[in-house]
């Protein structure tokens, strides 16, 4: 693990470093002649809060690990929901100077270091992090904060009885916090220079650099921390524009994250430090279309941290239900699939009483569900705003999500009506235990269900079973009941299958899964396969999906044409080898094996390779094997010597005897 913060500081002091030369930023026009590259490296992202102004920015950065340069990732559309801070990317686009205009992005590399966990990190996943803040001065007005700055920051970080510990704690329901002095702490005054103009990302990161060498200094150990937080003057000393900024990481990770504010704040510091843990921002959706428009829109549920205001409150059920501080409790949450009456117990309430304290509900035309929930102001929601204690609060969001949105909040007698998907919910009743709700559904329209099988296709040598997922979608209106259907092997094409589980009982606009076996033991060529879904109480017409198979079991023709050259890269020596392009009469050539003197050092889908390992007065001898999609394998092509007998086109002596590094028959072992 040590490995891995260093890299993480060095990361640090190259951004820092590095983003100074940056001019003004791309715009589109400019990329689409640029030259392609592709850039692998760690990924950090910062969402950067302008909350008077209504609006929020998010930038992605990267530092490429071949070359130690850092690119602005530009998207032109909307950059993968599921990117974090710390994400080992590799990413394809177009460079227009720092800007990398991405056309392909792929996460989830393996990471450098895969050593024990530390106490801490360990600590951080079961439910805890250590928090750091350091308090700041800057040349503009180096007597800015001073102790009383420190000693108040410290209340509100963890001694408060509204501070960001105790927030969390509270909300979490005792899983999670940010523990205070003595696991976690505050710092400073501590000096460092006005960065003027304030240029962002790349001041936020030379903030960071000036201000842990300043606490290092001083004798602390800013690397035994799992979220550090920057407390800097406001703008009219540090020239920082924006109010607050946090790196977007995700609930349960073990990275370290970063934070910056110009104001001391506990609202600011627990919002934060929110985008740390993944949430995006607490919306105002009241026409339920999911158009934000300005202040209102994106930071207007002020019921949640992660809105807009200062008052004392907590979080909303969306977000905690996102987060998972609900999971080792199931009876808080109720999933509601047909009409009834129901009681909904305060959100923040440490005993629900027997009744649920989120009810949900499938919006089937976004992929969303509706949250229902009822605020009180106690315990640390004393500060939220009358709107959201009247009665039931609904939201909508993704429950794997990091957005929620607020739609309104019911007074006894009001309904919410969502026409599209036939869902009303009237509030009939509230008291200091529950508000009552009734919940109703439009008339049941029962359809054929849906099925598609995936992968769409496959290609197997045969004589091993495949696999392939049988998704099956109930298709019927909400408010009708749960239907249960058979899951048939339809035609393979003659080959054997079956499909496991047999049946399936699944709720009005729900999917479950199934898997097909088939039994790859027909000749070659290519097999179309069905899978069929028939409702077992014959209200539903059946419903079937298919996928293509192609069994290959002859392997391509050995390559042809190799030649060796050549070829100086660098100064150095190098060997360029060619072939030609293989041939196989099935599923095709995908691609090659190289081999030198009888150990392969390539695997390529080109029909070259430059050998950079060479020594000048050596001969080598280099073969080739080719591999098909269906992963057959060639035999050797004739040998290619360097340098070439005699000084010709390097094609060899014609030699096909296998030597070490080759099996039986000269396949590749």
């Amino acid at each position: 693990m040590a490995r891995i913060r260093r890299l993480r500081t060095g990361w640090v002091v190259l951004l820092a470093a590095l983003l100074l030369a940056w001019g003004q930023q791309a715009g589109a026009s400019e990329h689409e002649n640029a030259p392609a590259m592709t850039a692998e490296g760690e990924l950090r992202i910062l969402h950067i809060d302008h909350f008077e102004r209504g609006r929020s920015e998010t930038a992605y950065l990267l530092r490429d690990l071949a070359s130690g340069e850092i690119f602005v990732l530009k998207f032109e559309r909307r950059a993968p929901r599921t990117l974090r801070t710390g994400d080992r990317v590799s990413v394809r686009g177009r460079a227009v100077g720092r800007n990398l205009w991405v056309t392909d992005i792929v996460a989830g590399l393996d990471q450098e270091g895969t050593g024990e966990p530390t106490e801490t990190q360990a600590a951080a996943a079961a439910g805890q992090r250590r928090a750091l803040l350091l308090v700041l001065n800057m040349a503009g007005d180096p007597d800015y904060y001073g102790p009383a700055t420190v000693d108040s920051a410290t209340g509100k970080m963890f001694l408060d009885g509204f501070s960001v510990d105790s927030l969390y704690v509270e909300t979490s329901f005792g899983q999670f916090g940010f523990p205070g002095p003595g696991v976690g702490d505050v710092f400073g005054p501590l000096d460092i220079p006005t960065f003027a103009g304030c240029p962002y990302p790349s001041a936020l990161y030379w903030i960071a650099n000036a201000a842990d060498a300043a606490a290092t200094d001083a004798g602390i150990d800013v690397s035994a921390y799992d979220n550090k937080f920057y407390l800097i003057p406001p703008k009219a000393i540090s020239d920082c524009p924006w109010i607050a900024v946090g790196e977007v990481g995700f609930y349960g990770s073990t990275g370290v994250y970063r934070a910056w504010s110009t104001r001391n704040d506990t609202v600011a510091y627990a919002h934060e430090l929110g985008h740390n843990l993944g949430w995006h921002h607490a919306a105002f959706d009241p026409d339920n279309d999911g158009v934000l428009i300005g202040q209102t829109g994106e930071y207007g549920d002020t019921s949640d941290i992660m809105g807009f205001c200062c008052s004392e409150r907590k979080f909303n059920g969306a977000h905690v239900d996102q987060i998972g501080w609900f999971d080792a409790s199931p009876a808080d949450i109720v999933t509601v699939v047909g009409s009834g009456t129901y009681q909904i117990a305060p959100l923040g309430s440490g005993n629900g009483f027997g009744h649920p304290r989120i009810i949900k509900i499938d919006k089937p035309d976004t992929s969303e569900v509706y949250y229902l929930s009822y605020r009180q102001a106690n315990g640390l929601d004393v500060g939220i705003a009358s709107t959201y204690t009247r009665g039931v609060n609904i939201h909508h969001a993704r429950e794997t999500g990091i957005w929620s949105y607020f739609i309104d909040a019911l007074v006894d007698g009001e309904s919410f009506v969502d026409a599209v998907n036939g869902v009303t919910v009237t509030q009939t009743g509230k008291n200091g235990d529950y508000v009552t709700v009734d919940v109703s559904f439009a008339e049941c329209n029962t359809a054929a269900p849906s099925v598609a099988l995936g992968p769409p296709s496959q290609t197997t040598p045969g004589g091993v079973p495949v696999a392939y997922q049988v998704s099956v979608t109930n298709e019927d209106t909400a408010g009708c009941d749960p239907a249960s259907f058979d899951l048939l092997a339809g035609d393979l094409g003659g080959l054997a299958g079956d499909i496991v589980p047999s049946s399936l009982n699944l709720a009005a606009g729900t999917t479950g899964a199934a898997t097909l076996t088939v039994q790859a033991n027909g000749t070659d060529g290519d097999y179309t396969l069905w899978a069929w879904a028939s409702d077992m109480d014959g209200l539903r017409n059946d419903a079937g999906g298919s996928a293509s198979l192609e069994i290959d079991s002859t392997p391509p023709l050995a390559p042809t044409g190799l030649t060796t050259a050549k070829k100086k890269v660098k100064g150095r020596l190098a060997v360029r080898v060619t072939w030609d392009a293989g041939v196989d009469s099935g599923s095709g050539v995908a691609s090659y094996r190289l081999y030198r003197d009888g150990a392969p050092i390539a695997d390529t889908a080109d029909v070259s390779y430059i050998d950079r390992t060479v020594a000048d007065g050596v001969t080598y001898s280099y073969t080739l094997s080719a591999v098909d999609n269906a992963g057959n394998w060639s035999g050797l092509c004739s040998p290619a010597a360097y340098p070439p007998d005699g000084g010709g086109d390097g094609s060899g002596d014609g030699g096909t005897k296998p030597s070490k590094g080759y099996g039986k028959g000269g396949k590749p072992k």
